[in-house]
């Protein structure tokens, strides 16, 4: 996403990696804490990148990054809302991809009004950002940005692979997609 992602550089900051299509499209807790002096909780879905990044913080030593492994979104959102968790930033790859609509409308209870909130979001085909649309808006959202970010993410996917001699098959589902960048505000 960056430099589109937009946030104070004290931000409380929520993240969400449900790394369905690949485990390499992530949020990159550790990059946003060098650019600025946010506190970020991430939620990881898939245990071997939870393990991954725990490891990493362990490394870093940085202790605005922290990490929660849950099953899914409502799973986070019930531990964080137990806990009186409120954000000013929301940054996710594949989420409106991989919550319901009830999971949309819970996640305005843990960020503050007027919240940033970024989404990187795969879609088959164009119509498909338009229901995207439509469920934020439905819920309460109001939509700052929504652009084409295809041709950004395959040449970041490449960059990637190149620099860690990886197999580019190995991200043959991202690929395979059109990739949309959508800011909206927490209205």
């Amino acid at each position: 996403m960056g430099n589109r992602v937009m946030y104070p550089s004290n931000a409380t900051i929520l993240s969400y990696n449900p790394r369905k299509l690949d485990s390499f499209i992530h949020v990159d807790s550790f990059e946003i804490a060098k650019a600025s002096n946010a506190n970020i909780w991430t939620i990881e879905t898939n245990p071997y990148c939870y393990r991954t990044s725990l490891t990493k913080a362990t490394e870093t030593k940085d202790h605005r990054v922290r990490f929660g492994y849950n099953n899914n979104f409502t799973q986070a959102f019930e531990y964080l809302k137990s806990n009186d968790a409120i954000f000013t930033t929301f940054i996710a790859t594949e989420f409106m991809s991989t919550v319901s609509e009830d999971d949309l409308k819970s996640l305005k209870s843990i960020l503050e009004p007027k919240a940033s909130i970024s989404l990187l979001e795969p879609i088959k085909s164009s119509p498909l950002a338009g229901s995207l649309l439509k469920r934020l808006e439905k819920v309460g959202y109001q939509i700052e940005e929504i652009s084409n970010v295809t041709e950004d993410v395959s040449k970041a996917i490449m960059k990637y692979a190149e620099e860690r001699k990886l197999d580019k098959s190995l991200f043959s589902k991202s690929l395979e997609q059109e990739w949309i960048f959508i800011s909206v505000i927490n209205a």
